[in-house]
């Protein structure tokens, strides 16, 4: 990903210097020492995916077209490895991918889909097994409902939420999946507006289908995204912030609040993950501070999925630029 940052980077060298540092900090972050502690196959998985997202971005114009069909290898690899990356595909589920006929990403699509489906009871079994709905604080696990059930569950924070929180888990689940719409809502509203007052929102959007920084940020995004919604997950899963990171940074370029925006959340979540002891030294984060780690997940893979909605139903052609 520095490489990456390094080799495409038009901007000034001091939020160059300034994004390779964000992408350092998340490679050491707790949750990426988590998942190397672990030794969790996410770090195969992250590999695969980046490689996949990197490869499938390839304008099928470039001498190096060919690639892709390694993209479509790759993304399969992955999905059999961690079914939920099958969340990368998620800049690639729009219009203009169907009216451009990407093989590349039509096969890569087909065949994580098929094995999804295939494997769908064991994945059915294995969620109830690991308590993926079970009510839990930011102290063990992340998703939709963290954030309002590490709220009410008091100053002294255990894994397990309170019993006031269990009494009430239906009406906070409901709760929690209405914040993250509203965020949703509150996020298109703000890039419909912004793009409105953008005389070349048609030539950006266009673009940034088929560049590196949109699909980087939209693929790692959904890979995050769909484990989120659908219940609770270990913090190691968090690694995949590193790519996202990588490609909000690059996305600034074009769409400086979102992106910058984007990329900080992404770094705070990074820093406040997996705090499950303290360190060494003693510290451990006030509730607070987990607070604001699950806030700006909640904005970071809100927005992943407002800026999917505002393009993902517009069909754009070349006729536009």
């Amino acid at each position: 990903m520095s490489i990456t940052l390094t080799l495409t980077w038009k901007k000034s060298t001091i939020t160059l210097i300034a994004s390779q540092a964000l992408i350092a900090v998340i490679a050491i972050s707790p949750a990426s020492m988590l998942a190397i502690e672990r030794g969790q196959i996410e770090q195969l998985t992250l590999a695969l995916v980046v490689l996949a997202l990197i490869t499938l971005s390839i304008s099928p114009q470039s001498r190096f077209a060919t690639l892709t069909y390694l993209g479509s290898f790759s993304s399969f690899i992955a999905t059999a490895t961690k079914y939920l990356s099958i969340g990368m595909f998620l800049p690639f589920v729009h219009r203009n991918m169907f009216v451009k006929k990407n093989l590349a990403v039509f096969i890569g699509l087909a065949l994580s889909a098929i094995f999804v489906l295939v494997s769908l009871p064991s994945v059915l079994q294995a969620t109830e097994t690991s308590g993926a709905h079970d009510p839990k604080t930011t102290k063990s696990a992340f998703g939709v409902t963290t954030l309002l059930a590490t709220a009410f569950s008091g100053e002294n924070l255990f894994y397990e939420a309170n019993n006031e929180v269990i009494n009430n888990w239906q009406s906070i689940t409901i709760a929690s999946y209405g914040l993250f719409i509203l965020a949703i809502i509150i996020w298109v509203a703000i890039l419909i507006t912004a793009s409105n007052r953008r005389e070349t929102t048609k030539k950006i959007l266009a673009n940034e289908l088929e560049q590196l920084p949109w699909i980087l940020t939209l693929g790692s995004g959904g890979v995050l995204l769909f484990p989120y919604l659908l219940g609770n997950n270990h913090d190691y899963r968090l690694i995949f912030l590193i790519p996202l990171a990588a490609g909000a940074a690059l996305l600034s370029e074009r769409l400086p609040v979102t992106g910058t925006l984007l990329a900080v959340c992404a770094g705070i979540t990074a820093i406040t993950s997996a705090p499950m002891i303290q360190t060494p030294s003693g510290l451990i984060w006030p509730n607070e501070v987990l607070l604001m780690g699950d806030a700006s997940l909640l904005i970071l893979l809100s927005g992943t999925a407002a800026l999917w909605l505002t393009t993902a139903f517009t069909t754009f052609r070349k006729e536009v630029e």
